[in-house]
């Protein structure tokens, strides 16, 4: 159950999607698994990738990033994902002590390398790919109120689960290459 996100989580939906999954003839063949309860797992994984080195500390908000995608002549479409510009990100021979990572009031961001493009094919859609770089930029894996992201979150669980295959709904495509490239690098 994807319940990170605990301010936007509605008491008793996970009863109502276990409900509605039933009416639908599907079941879980092991013990439903909370995303809130598996906290140790994701700090786990940030502490991993701190220590390769991959991970910056941000102070950037939403409107900090829009100020500097304006200033540098790039318009993002309105509900359409900013491309982090890097404001934050150090020097790459910065090395975070494993005490930065519980310091609040920061997001934690992924350092992509350069030319950071994944392809994948997608059995629905076909053949895939996305440069990180352009389209995405370093993106967050711990939000400045202490929460980590879907993105960390859902490969982090795919690896202890052993999960292969995924699906999901086109409008979730743009998670892939992002999910891929943490896959790599954890």
């Amino acid at each position: 159950i994807e319940d990170l996100d605990t301010p936007r989580c509605v008491p008793g939906a996970d009863q109502q999607i276990q409900a509605q999954l039933l009416a639908c003839g599907l079941s879980w063949d092991e013990e439903l698994t909370y995303q809130s309860q598996r906290q140790d797992h994701y700090q786990e994984a940030l502490k991993r990738l701190n220590a390769l080195k991959l991970l910056y500390p941000c102070t950037c908000s939403r409107q900090a990033i829009a100020n500097s995608l304006a200033n540098l002549g790039i318009e993002t479409p309105r509900n359409q994902e900013m491309v982090y510009p890097g404001t934050c990100r150090p020097n790459p021979q910065n090395i975070h002590s494993p005490e930065l990572l519980k310091t609040s009031k920061v997001a934690w961001r992924l350092a992509l390398p350069q030319n950071c493009h994944i392809e994948f094919e997608d059995l629905a859609l076909g053949h895939q790919d996305q440069n990180l770089n352009t389209e995405v930029g370093d993106f967050v894996l711990r939000r400045n109120d202490g929460i980590f992201t879907y993105q960390l979150a859902v490969v982090v669980d795919d690896a202890l689960q052993g999960i292969t295959h995924i699906v999901r709904g086109a409008d979730l495509l743009s998670n892939t290459a992002r999910q891929i490239h943490l896959q790599k690098v954890l």
